[in-house]
């Protein structure tokens, strides 16, 4: 496995990342969106941001960092995620607008820039986005490059993803990732994901097919809100933490594959660090505990490999 991370992502399964989306949390009422497909759902408005006790999240995250040097912050209006800053490549981000819109920004010492909008957001009853377009913009040296793409997710009916499907293209390159999640007792239990990426060079297409499969189990230690990255760097965990893209697992993973998972608890019984094989990889703060936070350096330097959806940039 490629990624530093199971929670952080696994960087294997998208080789790149089709940025497959964004959030996942829901909003006020879990009512169902079983059949949600994409098509259906309303546009989404500022006041159709989830809420975290919305989404069983007892006590909301405001800070994320790793080992690696990387930190995230999070900030909440009236109970909502509205702006903040990624764990992964130091993303600028805002989430709010009527329509909803959520937009990120990165610039780096030598120049180059970054700009991803998410538009088009359609919502289900429950405030999870049920499709979305994506729009990407990167200059540096003289060149800028633009990409889009867009996805649809499909929920049961406690508002958990159990289907989504991540398409981009240009005129060189095409890419679709199908993820398909099965939930038990209120956790996810399995990811399977399948993509086709097609390449045109030189008058020839070449079509590349892969599949991975991953399991999760728990011990039954309760999750108070934390959420596990089960599609790679490309879910920004902001968009996770948001809430645009349904419910977390009631329970702390604790052996993805044949990773062993473990976790720290704070004196309030939550979630306060995480281990996979007996090494940290994340600590996590609340409003009363942040304080602790200590920086652990820089954050990382944005690898634009790993940003949304897997294309071929186009000028």
């Amino acid at each position: 496995m490629k990624s530093k991370s199971i929670l952080s992502g696994m960087r294997s399964l998208l080789h790149s990342a089709s940025f497959v989306f964004m959030t996942m949390a829901c909003c006020a009422c879990l009512t169902s969106c079983g059949d949600d497909d994409g098509d259906g759902g309303s546009t989404g408005g500022s006041g159709n941001l989830p809420s975290t006790g919305d989404m069983g999240i007892t006590d909301p995250v405001v800070a994320i960092t790793s080992p690696w040097g990387d930190v995230a912050r999070f900030n909440y209006t009236d109970g909502a995620l509205t702006s903040g800053v990624s764990l992964t490549d130091g993303i600028n981000f805002t989430i709010g607008g009527n329509p909803l819109v959520i937009k990120g920004s990165a610039n780096e010492s030598d120049g180059e820039s970054y700009k991803q909008t998410i538009s088009n957001i359609r919502q289900n009853a429950a405030g999870a986005v049920t499709s979305a377009t994506l729009t990407i913009e990167e200059s540096g040296y003289g060149e800028t490059y633009r990409a889009s793409g867009n996805f649809t997710c499909t929920y049961d009916s406690g508002n958990r993803l159990i289907k989504m499907v991540s398409e981009s293209s240009s005129p060189e390159y095409s890419y679709e990732a199908v993820y398909t999640n099965t939930w038990q007792d209120g956790n996810l239990i399995k990811t399977v994901m399948t993509y086709t990426e097609k390449e045109t060079e030189e008058g020839e297409t070449y079509e590349y097919n892969g599949y991975e499969e991953y399991n999760f189990e728990y011990d039954g230690v309760k999750n108070n809100g934390i959420y596990v990255h089960f599609m790679d760097d490309s879910v920004p965990e902001y968009m996770l933490y948001a809430g645009l893209m349904g419910k977390p697992s009631e329970d702390m993973i604790s052996q993805p594959n044949s990773v062993t998972c473990s976790t720290d608890k704070d004196s309030k019984g939550r979630v306060s660090a995480y281990y996979e094989n007996g090494s940290l990889q994340y600590s996590f703060y609340y409003y009363d505990t942040v304080g602790q936070m200590q920086q652990q350096g820089s954050a990382a330097k944005r690898t634009h490999a790993r940003r949304m959806f897997r294309t071929h940039a186009e000028k």
